[in-house]
């Protein structure tokens, strides 16, 4: 519980939550449902403002809930017991407390599944090649798997999206194939298992899927973690809660971040100060400096915090991300967050390929806009881990070390030529390193005559 007194307030609750809704349902019943309480409880999704948070971050079910109408004297000299609704008060007090006593005397949670990736996720996808992902399901609560219910959903280029079977293999061990595509493509995806009776278990979920590119590497164009100056600026028509560069001071207690995503201190947040810092009438912006793209594609990602689910007008505005290819002449829509999804705080990652809304050029730019146009809105955002990392597509085949297109002695001469008689290098330096080791040397040539004449093992270039 927090702030559930406020005078305005009668009848109306919020409850944020984590993925498992079980409990909030509960206490959203009890309120509703008992007598003498008469309180309607709306679930509002999740929010990292209050101590409830870092027990849903490692994997705790979680009910937080807190007045309808926000405080208007919050951290204020003016606050005082002149402003609580006693009766208000004990109701929310009595729902929460039959919420916590039907649990311990009977309520058991609903049979669940835990879906894990054991050996992780891939953001980057070797091009034309089938990539592998080991998927768990475990039961939690006594929940089971239905045999064969494994999906993987994957989405190619920001498309609709497609979904195929996970080979089930044994103990609730499962394989995800993302299909082979051509470099410079980019793939969300995430995946589902059946629980027998608490129907389908997605991981992650839908709403923020995982994010790959196709490509052969990553090379790092401009990166920042905001821990010095680097050229961002901001304008805007905002009255209040401008962007700022800082370590958060506002403690999360407004919406605000507590801290900041990469752990490094600092990140650009509204208005960075202790209290009431939000964005008020009207809107700020943070740009990026400009990045050359200029002759090549790029993933741009970055982490990013919004919260506006409290106030006289909650979850009433958005957070706009823009793209530019002409230093901010004009800026094409690159995502909406809010009104609803991903606005009540909390860190979210968020990547896509530029291509996919504007020619790469040398004039990039990324916008980040937050505006209070509701009345009363309580906003506050903030931006971390910016980066834009180039696309290369470098096209070979691996062990075809003088370019031909096959593999066969003639690259074994290449190499023998390269290392001992001054001869042409592998071309690229990767098509010869056929053992994966990182270098060209005589490995390789002994990877390559087993492939060809012992049936040794395929090339293995990085």
């Amino acid at each position: 519980m927090d702030m559930i007194g406020y005078v305005t307030n009668s009848t109306r609750a919020f409850l944020y939550h984590g993925s498992d809704i079980t409990y909030p349902q509960l206490w959203q019943h009890l309120a509703d449902s008992l007598t003498d309480i008469g309180i309607t409880g709306y679930l509002s999704g999740t929010s990292g403002g209050s101590d409830h948070y870092p027990f849903q971050q490692n994997g705790y079910n979680v009910v937080f809930c807190i007045e309808y109408d926000f405080s208007s004297v919050y951290h204020t000299y003016r606050d005082s017991t002149t402003y609580i609704n006693y009766n208000y008060f004990r109701r929310m007090v009595q729902a929460t407390f039959a919420t916590g006593a039907a649990i311990d005397d009977s309520f058991l949670p609903s049979p669940w599944l835990a879906i894990d990736f054991p050996n992780g996720v891939p953001d980057m996808l070797a091009p034309l090649t089938e990539t592998k992902i080991d998927v768990t399901a475990q039961g939690l609560y006594g929940g089971t798997t239905v045999p064969g219910s494994g999906q993987l959903y994957y989405s190619i280029d920001g498309g609709s999206y497609s979904s195929s079977a996970m080979v089930e293999l044994e103990g609730g061990l499962y394989e995800a194939t993302v299909p082979g595509l051509d470099c410079g493509h980019s793939v969300e995806y995430y995946v589902s298992v059946d629980e027998t009776t608490s129907g389908r278990v997605y991981a992650p979920d839908p709403g923020a899927p995982f994010f790959a590119v196709v490509a052969t590497e990553m090379t790092a164009v401009f990166e920042d973690d905001f821990e010095q100056s680097n050229g961002w600026t901001v304008s805007g028509d905002a009255t209040d809660g401008q962007w700022q560069r800082g370590v958060p001071a506002g403690g999360g207690e407004r919406g605000d971040p507590p801290t900041d995503y990469d752990g490094s201190g600092s990140c650009y947040l509204t208005d960075n100060v202790l209290g009431n810092s939000d964005v008020d009438g009207g809107t700020t912006n943070l740009f990026s400096p400009v990045v050359d793209l200029q002759g090549r594609d790029a993933v741009i990602s970055y982490a990013r915090w919004y919260s506006n689910d409290f106030g006289s007008a909650p979850f009433s505005d958005v957070m706009e991300i823009f793209i530019s290819n002409n230093a901010g002449a004009d800026w094409v829509l690159v995502e909406t967050v809010g009104p609803f999804e991903q606005a009540s705080g909390g860190w979210f990652e968020h990547a896509f390929v530029a291509s996919d809304f504007v020619a790469p050029t040398d004039e990039i730019m990324v916008m980040f806009s937050a505006s209070d146009l509701g009345d009363g809105s309580v906003v506050e955002a903030a931006i971390d881990a910016f980066s834009a990392a180039a696309i290369d597509c470098i096209s070979y085949v691996c062990g075809d070390a003088d370019g031909s297109g096959g593999i066969n002695l003639l690259d074994v001469t290449l190499i023998v030529n390269y290392l001992y008689r001054e001869g042409v290098a592998p071309d690229p330096a990767e098509a010869g390193d056929a053992n994966g080791d990182g270098g060209v040397n005589l490995l390789d040539v002994t990877h390559l005559i087993n492939y060809l004449y012992k049936e040794g093992p395929e090339p293995i270039c990085p």
